[in-house]
């Protein structure tokens, strides 16, 4: 009988304490997945580059990516580096989409700078080839 009190008096303050870490790890889950959903479109991406909006020019959009590039840079070339912005230019067309993370369609007026937008192209074409203007059709914005 004294061990049958014991054991339950030893279970029941844990069983309280697990049946609260069950619904705030279920909240965790929940959160995880919606941060899931937001990243799928970035992990069908053969090469995402993040970068941030700067601002349209001569009808161009003007990105600013000069951490990527440095990133690249330091692992793939090494050397010696200018400190200037690393920025690209995306041509303005009726082809070009923006989009957000969900796949609704945001339009430029929208979009601030410094923004985080990330599209699918490859950095080391960018870095080593010298690109200034590159050719995307679409735009995600976070």
């Amino acid at each position: 009988m004294q061990k049958t009190l014991l054991t339950i008096a030893l279970t029941s303050p844990l069983s309280f304490l697990l049946i609260g870490c069950g619904n705030d790890s279920q909240e965790m889950v929940n959160g995880q997945e919606g941060d899931t959903e937001n990243t799928t479109v970035l992990t069908t991406m053969d090469h995402p580059l993040e970068a941030e909006f700067r601002l349209v020019e001569n009808n161009f959009v003007v990105l600013n990516i000069s951490e990527p590039y440095t990133e690249y840079w330091d692992e793939h070339v090494g050397g010696p580096m200018t400190t200037e912005e690393k920025t690209v230019r995306i041509e303005w067309t009726d082809d070009l989409l923006i989009q957000n993370l969900e796949g609704d369609t945001v339009e430029l007026e929208n979009v601030e700078e410094n923004d985080i937008v990330y599209l699918d192209y490859d950095i080391a074409q960018i870095v080593e080839q010298k690109e200034e203007i590159i050719d995307v059709d679409m735009i995600f914005i976070e």
